[in-house]
């Protein structure tokens, strides 16, 4: 099943691991996303906080900026506005879970993540994102 005939995703995806960015990165291009890479925390914040984002799939260990302290600012700057913040990463421990939630990420998920699992986070992004359109729309038709 391919998320691609209604309205693609505007997806951050950080990650450090080559490997696992490129494939990342493919496969929801492949899926018909808009996808923007970064390899570190702090180029990850600085396009999190530039663009309009749907999802972020952020790992946690980052170079430069952890991806707690990344999700924590971005929750912080950004408010209802923020992305659907999900932690993809090998730390998996319940402290990391629960690190994880604490800064403000909506779901954590372990490494390696299956298709089936992307595609899972993609609805969830998109039950958000319609949701808050919707909002928006209804928020507009009061005003005089």
């Amino acid at each position: 099943m391919l998320l691609t005939a209604r309205s693609p995703l505007r997806v951050l995806v950080v990650e450090d691991n080559e490997d696992i960015a490129d494939m990342l990165a493919l496969l929801l291009e492949r899926w018909g996303h808009e996808v923007t890479l970064r390899r570190d925390g702090r180029s990850g914040l600085a396009a999190g906080l530039a663009g309009a984002f749907d999802l972020a799939l952020l790992d946690l260990g980052l170079p430069e900026l952890d991806g707690f302290e990344v999700a924590r600012q971005l929750r912080a700057a950004r408010g209802e506005d923020s992305p659907v913040l999900i932690a993809v990463s090998g730390y998996a421990q319940p402290e990391d879970v629960e690190e994880a939630r604490r800064a403000g990420f909506d779901r954590h998920v372990a490494k390696p993540v299956s298709e089936r699992g992307i595609r899972s986070l993609l609805r969830m992004a998109r039950r958000r994102r319609d949701r808050n359109a919707t909002i928006s729309v209804d928020a507009e038709e009061f005003r005089t």
